[in-house]
Formats: C-alpha cells, sequence, structure tokens
C-alpha cells in the first residue's frame, strides 16, 4: 500500500518521499526504474498508451470511445494514429466470410448440352 508523509486534505494525493508534489519527470523516472526491474528497460510510458489502445482495437471497441478514453479532441486523430489497426480489423471482419466453407469447392456436374448435334439428328430424321 502506499504510503503518504502528509495525509492533510490540501497535501497531493501522489507524494514523493519527502511528502512534495511528483513532478512528471519523477513519475518518468520511476517508471523507468520498475520497467528495468521486471526486465523491460525498452517500456514507456508512451508504449503503455500505444498498447492499451491497440488492445481496445483488437477488442473491436468502436474508434469513438478509444478516441475519447485516450483524450484525443478529433476521432480523426485516433484514425491517423492507429489507422494499422484498423485495417487489421477489417481485414480479420472479411476472414469470417470464408469460415465454414470448405478448402475446395465441388465443381459444377451438368453435361452441357450439345444444341448442335442434336439440331443434325433432328434434320436427318
Amino acid at each position: 500500500m502506499l504510503k503518504q508523509k502528509n495525509k492533510n486534505d490540501e497535501d497531493p494525493l501522489f507524494q514523493t518521499l519527502d511528502g512534495t508534489r511528483l513532478s512528471p519527470r519523477n513519475v518518468l523516472r520511476q517508471f523507468k526504474a520498475v520497467g528495468e526491474r521486471i526486465g523491460c528497460s525498452w517500456i514507456n510510458l508512451h508504449t503503455m498508451r500505444h498498447t492499451y489502445a491497440s488492445r481496445l482495437f483488437k477488442e473491436k471497441i468502436d474508434i469513438k470511445v478509444i478516441s475519447s478514453l485516450l483524450g484525443h479532441k478529433d476521432v480523426s486523430t485516433t484514425y491517423d494514429i492507429y489507422v494499422h489497426f484498423i485495417d487489421n480489423v477489417v481485414e480479420n471482419s472479411v476472414q469470417v466470410l470464408n469460415q465454414g466453407l470448405p478448402d475446395k469447392l465441388p465443381e459444377k456436374n451438368r453435361k452441357k448440352k450439345d444444341n448442335v448435334t442434336n439440331l443434325k439428328k433432328a434434320s436427318t430424321h
């Protein structure tokens, strides 16, 4: 559990060990340290944000909802950044149509009618 040095109502919810307000740099430094401890030194807050959005797309959450959750002012911003995920969703959706189809479709088994032969037979009688 997180322990706060200062617990007064006017004190910040998230504090440094000294009880002061966290700076963005402090948060990034701590995040990087945790990533290194768990063997993911490559991870950063942007990676986490992108992973969050990617997982929402994979679960087929509406782009308007994703855009709102990410805090984008315009849905077009979300679309421009994550268009490759949208393309994959469309491709996967079309693949649903192929489910249940046999690998090889049966060939037509109808014999062609040879009208010319039938006409010749008719004219000789």
